[in-house]
């Protein structure tokens, strides 16, 4: 099937489908080439979704185009873009610096790893090229990006917390444990130093007991429940959850909403000089296949 006018063939016999081999512009990609983009997006969706979440036909798909896009930059590359042997050769040194500099490579390893590294450097002049015009976002564009992207910047509300926690030690019941925790608690509340005691009578005591900044979903269902509902200084009742009795309090409070953006605008400008940077290999890329020959065969 042909895409933005590329022109695309297919040869068969008839019958049962026979394996086939892509060409673009006469190049031949081995299948092993697909096979290993095909690889890399199957980990990359069980990563971000889970085994199995997409189907193998749509993998092979788009491994077969992330192929076909490869080839059609390197061949525009190699047209337009010279390295020199001795760039090539400084950098397979380094490679092997990093590697097993005492093993010997083979004349074929070592030809595949120029060959490797040429079209790797060859590809960064092409980028080079590609995204010399971009120039960096002003204040006032990073600022309308700001805005018509605010629920990008937005971060959930955060507590910073401490606690106390004690199971009940072998051969003692749960209520003489709760008793105790009551105790501590009437300490705190007496004007007792709330690390200071944490230390001396938690059983999770590193840091005075102190769990820093965390958002709901961090903590068990049973202590966000009550350390969210705090007012900072407030100090809770005795509670119970899976790891024992519970004593909490909280030092600080941030709700929900955006992020300012002075702490953004960086990660702003970024942002906007990579989708500057898709924008114009989506377009350099249509162009390449409208005047490409795409067979398999």
């Amino acid at each position: 099937m042909a895409k933005k006018g590329a022109t695309e063939s297919k040869k068969g016999t008839g019958g049962a489908e026979a394996a086939t081999v892509l060409y673009v512009n006469g190049e031949k990609i081995e299948p092993h080439v697909v096979d290993a983009h095909a690889q890399s997006l199957r980990q990359g969706y069980t990563r971000a979704m889970g085994r199995g979440a997409v189907p193998d036909t749509r993998i092979r798909r788009e491994a077969r185009e992330n192929a076909i896009e490869q080839t059609l930059l390197l061949q525009e590359a190699r047209k337009r873009c010279e390295v020199s042997e001795d760039e090539v050769n400084a950098r397979v040194e380094e490679l092997r610096k990093q590697g097993d500099k005492e093993r010997e490579l083979s004349e074929d390893e070592l030809r595949r790893i120029q060959e490797s590294v040429r079209d790797e450097l060859l590809f960064d002049r092409l980028s080079e090229d590609l995204y010399a015009g971009i120039e960096e976002p002003g204040e006032e564009a990073c600022r309308e990006y700001y805005e018509t992207h605010r629920s990008n910047f937005m971060v959930p509300e955060a507590v910073h917390a401490a606690h106390i926690v004690r199971q009940p030690a072998p051969g003692s019941s749960k209520d003489e444990c709760f008793m105790e925790m009551v105790e501590v608690r009437r300490k705190v509340t007496e004007g007792a130093d709330f690390a200071s005691v944490a230390r001396e009578h938690s059983q999770c005591n590193d840091n005075g007991g102190d769990l820093g900044w965390f958002t709901r979903g961090r903590m068990v269902e049973a202590f966000e429940k009550v350390v969210f509902a705090l007012k900072p200084g407030e100090i809770s009742e005795v509670f119970e959850t899976e790891f024992g009795y519970h004593i909490t309090t909280v030092y600080d409070y941030k709700p929900a909403g955006p992020v300012p953006f002075d702490e953004v605008k960086e990660r702003i400008a970024e942002e906007i000089k990579e989708n500057e940077r898709k924008r114009i290999l989506d377009e350099f890329i249509d162009g390449l296949r409208e005047n490409a020959v795409i067979e398999e065969r």
